[in-house]
């Protein structure tokens, strides 16, 4: 899934922690990875997704965010105006607001969700 991804879209990791994607060994799927502590502020601030659409000159509208956390990661996203998919795969309930774009249950249905928005 992230090999098709990362060979047809732009991907950007944003995370709150400190994760790094080159030491667990998934950095040549990435383009860029943003954290908290690099940008400065914690996702759902708007700064931090900012500068990820900084970093590629994107428009909020040509972005979907991918996340699994409803309120970090899909809010935080969808009030700049990006798209947004909810990785879900406890299956809880939405806990209320604006929905995300799309909801999996299964990271196995990722493309799928991608292409359809």
């Amino acid at each position: 899934m992230l090999e098709y991804v990362s060979q047809h879209y732009t991907v950007i990791s944003i995370t709150n922690g400190n994760a790094d994607v080159n030491q667990v060994g998934l950095g040549k799927y990435f383009d860029f990875g943003i954290t908290a502590s690099l940008a400065g502020a914690a996702k759902p601030d708007p700064v931090i997704f900012n500068k990820a659409l900084s970093w590629g000159d994107f428009q909020p509208h040509e972005v979907i965010h991918i996340g699994d956390d409803p309120i970090r990661d899909v809010r935080g996203a969808a009030n700049l105006g990006m798209k947004t998919i909810w990785v879900n795969t406890r299956q809880q309930p939405w806990p209320g607001g604006l929905p995300a774009d799309a909801e999996i249950t299964q990271i196995s249905h990722l493309v799928d969700s991608i292409k359809s928005l």
